[in-house]
């Protein structure tokens, strides 16, 4: 049975009127957030042009990207690009919606699960097996940072107990040349004491 037309005008109404309301929830809700925490650091972004060129190529939007997208856009020029390459792609996307106010779709499970696939995924040394599970879940490029973070603590531990050992190093190597010192002068002084008593007693 076909709907009347004023019955589908009267419904159109109702949903777009429904939409415009939830819109302005949600920027109420924006508005107070921003109020407490202010704007993201990331306010410009743009696409990279090879994201871009394969959202076209497979007729799917690029912004806002699905996660699936992502990560297909993963599978498919991996081999080409290489997991570096990639990871800079991926934060260029997750900029770019950042800075869109859009959800990141990069920081999903099906583009870690792929991106652990091409990566040697390294897991911080000193942490615990129940940490390094849950590293592993993190967004790439967030691993990536905590790695780096890692190395460069983990090298600055280093050169601080090397300065100290060489520290300690110096200061034995002054105290024995200070021991050395305080010896050679006692002998002289014995040395000399007895001359004095030989000579006294001549």
């Amino acid at each position: 049975m076909a709907r009347s037309p004023v019955i589908e005008a009267l419904a159109n109404s109702h949903l777009n009127e429904q939409r415009r309301v939830i819109a302005k929830r949600e920027s109420d809700l924006a508005a107070r957030v921003h109020q407490v925490v202010g704007p993201h650091h990331v306010t410009d972004g743009s696409l990279p042009s090879v994201f871009w060129s394969f959202c076209q190529q497979h007729g799917v939007p690029a912004l806002p990207a699905r996660p699936s997208t992502c990560a297909a856009f993963c599978l498919d020029l991996e081999h080409d690009l290489g997991a570096e390459k990639l990871l800079d792609l991926l934060a260029g996307v997750s900029r770019a919606h950042v800075a869109a106010g859009l959800a990141d779709p990069t920081a999903s499970w099906q583009v870690n699960a792929v991106m652990a696939r091409f990566a040697k995924t390294e897991t911080p040394r000193s942490w615990t097996e129940e940490d390094r599970v849950e590293f592993l879940g993190l967004p790439a490029m967030v691993r990536e940072i905590v790695l780096r973070r890692e190395g460069e603590r983990d090298n600055a531990l280093q050169r601080a107990l090397q300065k100290v050992a060489d520290e300690r190093k110096q200061l034995k190597a002054l105290h024995v040349r200070e021991t050395e010192k305080t010896e050679i002068k006692t002998t002289e002084e014995k040395t000399e004491n007895a001359k004095t008593e030989n000579a006294a007693g001549a």
